[in-house]
């Protein structure tokens, strides 16, 4: 985004007020506070300069310079304060992310980092936490450090573009003496790395001395250019070769770590400016005034609701959440809470659930409270949400994958367990789970170990037959060989699968900034008991059934009605119910009534064209097929079977219809008031269903008889000449009953007739 300026002078009382508060007025430095105590030496001016004043200076020149010019008319940079809350939890790195993400997406030009931490952080979240701010190239970070900044709080203020502090904060240390001397290398290279990323490889021996209490740091003053470096002790001699040291003086002995208070890290260069305000910062950096103070939470959301998860993980649940989900975001919720308490399920509905909340839920924040178990299946379905929050006490894991088969329950092959872990690594790689504690949900036999990166101190965790010896180095084992993984709320946190903890719905509420009045509460519903209910295999088979035989039945007997809307009846609950499943769209429901409108033309306008007849039929029944599955075409093994079980009641239905209209032809025309109207003839007529009479001499007598109409012509029917009852078709015109007709030919071995508009002669000519 292209950063709007306008010119301006800028105000000289506000460059002094910058200039004194970025630390260029106060010089003097009275010692260096080591681990609580001050050394007795003190400092010149010339003997704390890292770099010439005249640029420092014009560092801050400059910087008031654009501040200014920006603010002239109140529009300034682009930007937004966040609050990096203390202690940094799993949580706090989600939500920064996404934070950033969201100013990266609106084209923040700089993002401010309110940082203050009493070193309570765990090194695992920080370190998370400093990659993301390092990672940000659409906008400058500034890391604000306010009141005592000391252990790794510290990671995340060096990742930061700039760093500024207030005139009362105090760095460091980052470990306490004696300190955990088994973490100290771990803890050196991966702040090295953050240093190396951001340019400050000059401050690192500042940074080493604050880690490792068994350093010695040295300030020497070099005859070049009166200039000064800091080095450690065992450093010393090659980074001094060929320099001439004009003093030599210890700062950090060993058993000590370096602390720093805001004056003395400005004037070591290591923090480049002081502020006392935020509003200061925001002019510093030319944003406008007040932008601190409108400083919104780290996520908002709009519309949050809640969806209990409760149960069997099955088809049926299946189907609920997707119907509630889709429902949801309808209606505008981008948040979105899943209160887990299942001991499991089907694995594949579980998958089903996780793949949905993954994919086509991506634009809703979805998290999953675990409320008392998650385990089996329904961990499947945590594992899908962005974030995971755990109750006290909750368990989550164990999803190993069963098969049952006449009366066996067995652990599943190989080739079924592949295909679960594959999904699941999908799942790790989308929402930042472990792949490795993925896949020690589901296989007992492997062995899941926490290592630490020997040259980055990078954490993460391996199958143990996979982890490079040589640069990683195993620190736990999280999994043992022979068990399925499975964690408690703690365990959880620890190993980054939760975010937080959370008691009760009020406590994940306000974890999330949310008002517990306005939240709603998706329950299940009686409608969604009926779409269940309409949805079962078993009933959708009998609505298939009985909605074909209604239209044929509404085809022998034209003129009742009441097959017709039996018919209507029963295709519409069937495309309903899987409209609000999700699998019928607008196209199946328009694929059946265009196929509809074709077999109505073959029977009523084009009687024995077939073409029509044939299309539409095959149109209604693919619409059938798709309205009852999510996909096209079947790519995998699950849906091939789901192809095969919906075609397979499709079929059956059609055998249903064929034995039911076969008794029809057989028993129907002799039940009494129904033996007048229906298009199949006694079996005491001289003619056959819908046959001429025997012999072409017979057919040929019939060409002129005259007879009445005893059902509508639409246009086929059936009339009466003389003492018998024909199935007869119009020319295509609709003939009401009890008009007269006259027979003019035969279309195949059918009658066709025309009605009669006059009086007959005795050859049976109209009169006109």
């Amino acid at each position: 985004m292209e950063r709007r300026r306008r010119r301006g002078r800028p105000d000289p009382a506000a460059l002094v007020r910058a200039t004194a508060s970025a630390g260029f007025v106060e010089w003097n430095w009275t010692g260096i506070p080591v681990h609580g105590k001050a050394t007795d030496q003190s400092m010149s001016r010339s003997h704390v300069e890292i770099a010439p004043r005249s640029l420092t200076l014009l560092f801050a020149i400059a910087a008031v310079l654009v501040g200014t010019a920006r603010g002239q008319d109140g529009q300034g940079a682009r930007g937004r304060f966040i609050t990096v809350r203390s202690p940094v939890t799993a949580s706090v790195v989600s939500h920064l992310r996404v934070s950033l993400n969201r100013a990266a997406a609106e084209g923040d030009e700089v993002v401010v980092l309110r940082i203050s931490g009493a070193g309570e952080s765990e090194f695992e979240q920080c370190l998370k936490a400093a990659r993301l701010v390092a990672e940000v190239e659409s906008a400058m970070t500034v890391a604000y450090l306010e009141g005592q900044v000391s252990g790794h709080d510290l990671l995340i203020g060096l990742a930061a573009d700039r760093i500024v502090a207030h005139p009362d904060a105090r760095l460091g240390p980052v470990v306490t003496p004696p300190g955990d001397n088994d973490w100290i290398p771990i803890y050196k290279a991966a702040y090295g790395e953050i240093l190396r990323r951001k340019g400050r490889d000059a401050y690192k021996p500042l940074v080493m001395a604050m880690i490792d209490p068994g350093l010695r740091l040295l300030r020497v003053e070099l005859a070049e250019k009166e200039t000064q470096l800091f080095v450690l002790e065992s450093e010393a001699e090659q980074r001094l070769k060929g320099k001439t040291v004009v003093n030599r003086e210890l700062l950090v002995d060993v058993n000590q770590t370096l602390q720093l208070d805001a004056r003395q890290a400005r004037l070591f260069g290591l923090v480049e400016s002081l502020a006392a305000t935020p509003d200061e910062v925001a002019e510093l950096y030319g944003l406008p005034l007040g932008t601190a103070a409108r400083e919104q939470k780290v996520i908002e959301y709009a519309v949050a609701a809640h969806v209990q998860v409760t149960g069997t993980v099955d088809y049926k649940l299946r189907d609920f959440l997707f119907r509630k989900c889709r429902e949801l975001r309808s209606r505008g919720v981008n948040l979105l809470f899943l209160e887990i308490d299942s001991p499991g399920g089907l694995a594949f509905a579980g998958l089903e659930i996780a793949n949905f909340l993954d994919q086509d839920l991506s634009d809703v924040h979805t998290v999953a409270w675990v409320r008392r178990e998650a385990l089996s299946a329904a961990a499947f379905i945590a594992f899908g949400c962005d974030e995971i929050v755990m109750a006290p006490r909750s368990r989550i894991g164990d999803c190993g994958v069963l098969q049952v088969g006449f009366g066996i329950i067995e652990y599943a092959p190989e080739k079924v367990l592949t295909d679960v872990k594959q999904q699941l690594k999908v799942l790790a790689k989308s929402n930042g789970w472990p792949e490795a504690i993925m896949e020690g949900c589901v296989d007992k036999d492997v062995v899941v170990v926490k290592a630490v990166n020997r040259q980055t101190g990078a954490i993460g965790f391996f199958l143990k037959s996979e982890l490079d010896q040589e640069r990683w180095q195993v620190v736990e084992v999280v999994k043992r060989e022979g068990e399925f993984f499975e964690a408690d709320a703690e365990r959880a946190l620890e190993l980054g699968l939760a975010v937080a903890t959370a008691g009760n719905i009020d406590q994940l509420c306000d974890l999330y900034g949310v008002d517990p009045a306005r939240l709603i509460n998706a329950s299940p519903t009686w409608v969604d008991g009926l779409v269940y209910f309409l949805s079962r295999p078993f009933v959708r088979f009998l609505l298939l059934t009985i909605g074909i035989i209604a239209i044929y039945v509404e085809l022998k007997i034209p003129g009742i009605g009441l097959p017709s809307a039996v018919a209507v009846v029963c295709f519409t609950l069937i495309f309903w119910s899987e409209f609000l499943n999700g699998t019928a769209t607008a196209l199946e429901i328009l694929l059946f009534l265009v196929g509809l409108v074709l077999v109505l033309i073959e029977v009523f306008l084009l009687p024995g064209v077939v073409v029509f007849g044939l299309t539409g039929g095959l149109m209604m029944l693919a619409s059938l097929v798709l309205a009852s599955q999510s996909f096209l075409v079947p790519t995998n093994e699950r849906e091939w079977n789901e192809l095969l079980l919906n075609l397979t009641g499709l079929v059956m239905s059609l055998l249903s219809v064929w034995v039911f209209g076969a008794l029809l032809a057989r028993y129907l025309h002799r039940i009494p008031g129904l033996n007048q109207i229906l298009l199949i003839p006694e079996q005491s007529s001289a003619s056959a269903v819908g046959e001429v009479g025997e012999g072409a001499e017979q057919a040929a007598d019939m060409v002129g008889a005259v007879g009445v109409a005893i059902t509508p012509l639409r246009p086929a029917g059936r009339i009466q000449i003389g003492d018998e009852f024909y199935d007869v078709v119009s020319e295509g015109e609709f003939i009401e009953r009890g008009a007269t007709v006259q027979v003019i030919g035969y279309h195949g071995r059918h009658m066709v007739v025309r009605p009669v508009k006059g009086d007959l002669d005795q050859s049976g000519s109209d009169l006109l």
